[in-house]
Parts: structure tokens; C-alpha cells; sequence
């Protein structure tokens, strides 16, 4: 094998990182996750609930409340869910879930006509909401065991909301009241602007995000390698010589260009409308950077083929600048996909 095809297929390695990490992620997804290892995220310290007192109250739009305690909860029917949390900043994890359904709860409480929310409220204060319809599904469950063991206490115990196909926000944990009203109900998050639609599709999921980021970043690291080529640096590493040619390295960057915007507008948009906001975040302020450069880069590289200028600094520059904060975004993406919160 030539030094040429060992330095290419090196390079395609190494700017496939992204998309390999993406990939093992996914592997993950379909995996059990051990109790020790799955992450935990909420709005303050696991409360201390003594089980001997703790009870469930079912109430509101019903023509029979109900009041559980843990021993009578727990001998309820049950299910269980292989199920996956998938909260918004990236991070998830799979677990096998037992609990008694949503729904046999309602049946039981004997939900009036005009039921339009089930508000689920938690011992540390925190609230959220499921339509009727979505709290009527058959895996809407009240977990009470996590992977064969009584429910940890940083993972909700007592009893928790497990919502496969609804974002994590909606997984309330340390659950004491249920509340069926014939409301709208809005929870902590979604008074604070994020959707209270939070149902995952193809189209939401951070798996799509991420693929679109790591095949722009492979775009943009050839382009990167051309580039250089171009300006005399890295000609002691053997390469095709298409690596040189402008008409290939105006092509790869164009590419390049085109798939960063649209992969940063689909954020942009699923962002704003899961959340109410876009620029909140680290992550989503170096994305920021990151474009600005980038689109500078374009503009810099334009003026130069049209012969408007023959200064190719900025455009080498902002190349690097903005390449540089993209590998930032995608470090920053992928520690939140594998449950790391340092950049939350």
C-alpha cells in the first residue's frame, strides 16, 4: 500500500471520528445501562422521601380519587418497558422499567368527560404534563423498579413517569400527586418556553443532529487539508494531487458551506421550538461562532475567485477559526450525547 492511499484513508479516519462516535452512541442507545451509570438530571438534590409515609394521590377531573401507599402501589399490576430517556441537551440511557400503567391508574379514578392534561407533580417541587390521549398509552408508566431493583433514589423513587417517545423533561421523577384537569396544563419547563409538545420524531432526534454535524465536519476537514495544500503548508504529507487543484477545493468548501448552514438552521429551528430559546447554551453559542466564521470564510474565498482581492489571509484565518470552534461544537455535542453535563 503507497504512502498516498495511507495518508488519505488516515485522514478519512480521522475526520470520521465524529460520525463513529455518533455511531457507537446509537450502539449504546439499544444497550441496557447499568443504574450506576445512568445519568441523572434535575432541578435539585434527590429529596429524602421516607416509604412508610410517602403516598400517591390520584384527583382532580375524576369521579373516584385514590390514594396509594407504597406496599398497595406496588402490588398493583405491572409492566415492563425497555425503554430510552432521551433528554434535549443530548444525554440518554436505556433501562428495563416495571410499573403500573398510566392508564389503569385513570381507569380506576374513572376520568370524566372534558379530561384534557394528567399533571404529574414531583416531592422536589418540579411539574410536568401528558395529554390524555399520550397518558393513555399502553407504556406510560409509574416505574417503580429499574433494571430488576427497587427504583434509585437519583433515578425518582419512589415512583417515576417512564414516556418512551416523549423527551426527558416529561420523565418526572419522585412522584407523590397525580392531577387530571380539564386544562391545558403548563409544567416548570414549559412556563420557562420549552414545548410542551415533547414527543421525539426522526426529525427531533439529537441522532440526526449529529449525523448532519460530523458529515459536515468530514466536509470541512478536507476542505481544511485543501486549503492548506493550496497556501504551501502540509506538502510533506503525500496526498492525491487533487488536494491542489482550486477547482476541487472551491467544490469541497462549497459543499462544506451548504451543509454547515443547513445542519446550523435545522438546530436552529428544532432548538427554538423544543425550547423557547436558542442561544442559551455554550454549545450553541460556539455553534454561533463557528458560522460567523465560517460564512466569513465564504465571503473571503468568493472575493478572492472573482478576483476582487488576491489577499488570502482572511480567508486562511477564518478557515481556521471557524473550523477550529466547529470541533469545539462537536466536542461539546458528543460529552452531552455520552451523558457528560460539563457544558450544559
Amino acid at each position: 500500500m503507497n504512502r498516498v492511499l495511507i495518508n488519505t484513508l488516515f485522514l478519512m479516519f480521522l475526520f470520521s471520528l465524529p460520525l463513529i462516535a455518533v455511531g457507537y452512541t446509537v450502539s449504546r442507545q439499544i444497550q441496557i445501562t447499568p443504574n450506576n451509570e445512568f445519568f441523572t438530571n434535575s432541578i435539585s438534590i434527590a429529596p429524602e422521601i421516607n416509604v412508610t409515609t410517602w403516598t400517591l394521590s390520584v384527583f382532580g377531573t375524576v369521579r373516584s380519587p385514590l390514594i396509594f401507599d407504597y406496599e398497595n402501589f406496588t402490588n398493583q399490576k405491572s409492566k415492563m418497558e425497555i425503554a430510552t430517556i432521551r433528554c434535549v441537551e443530548g444525554y440518554s440511557g436505556t433501562a428495563e422499567w416495571r410499573g403500573t400503567r398510566v392508564r389503569d391508574i385513570l381507569t380506576l379514578a374513572q376520568v370524566k368527560d372534558g379530561a384534557i392534561d394528567v399533571i404529574f407533580r414531583a416531592w422536589d417541587g418540579y411539574s410536568s404534563s401528558l395529554t390524555i390521549d399520550e397518558a393513555n398509552k399502553s407504556d406510560i408508566l409509574l416505574a417503580f423498579e429499574m433494571n430488576g431493583e427497587a427504583l434509585p433514589v437519583n433515578q425518582g423513587f419512589p415512583v417515576r413517569v417512564v414516556a418512551p417517545g416523549q423527551a426527558g423533561y416529561k420523565w418526572v421523577m419522585w412522584v407523590y400527586e397525580i392531577e387530571v384537569v380539564d386544562y391545558d396544563y403548563k409544567g416548570f419547563w414549559e412556563t420557562r418556553g420549552w414545548s410542551d409538545d415533547a414527543s421525539y420524531t426522526s426529525l427531533k432526534d439529537w441522532i440526526l443532529h449529529a449525523s448532519l454535524f460530523s458529515i459536515t465536519f468530514l466536509l470541512g476537514g478536507f476542505s481544511i487539508v485543501s486549503g492548506l495544500r493550496r497556501v504551501g503548508k502540509m506538502d510533506s504529507l503525500d496526498l492525491p494531487d487533487f488536494f491542489e487543484s482550486r477547482k476541487f477545493h472551491i467544490s469541497l468548501t462549497t459543499a462544506y458551506l451548504i451543509a454547515a448552514i443547513v445542519t446550523f438552521t435545522y438546530w436552529t429551528i428544532q432548538t427554538f421550538l423544543l425550547k423557547g430559546s436558542v442561544f442559551y447554551s455554550l454549545h450553541g453559542v460556539i455553534a454561533l461562532l463557528s458560522m460567523i466564521g465560517l460564512i466569513g470564510t465564504g465571503i473571503t474565498g468568493l472575493l478572492e475567485v472573482k478576483g476582487i482581492t488576491k489577499q488570502k489571509t482572511w480567508h486562511f484565518n477564518l478557515s481556521v477559526f471557524s473550523f477550529m470552534f466547529y470541533i469545539i461544537t462537536i466536542v461539546i455535542g458528543i460529552t452531552l450525547g455520552f451523558g457528560f453535563r460539563f457544558f450544559v
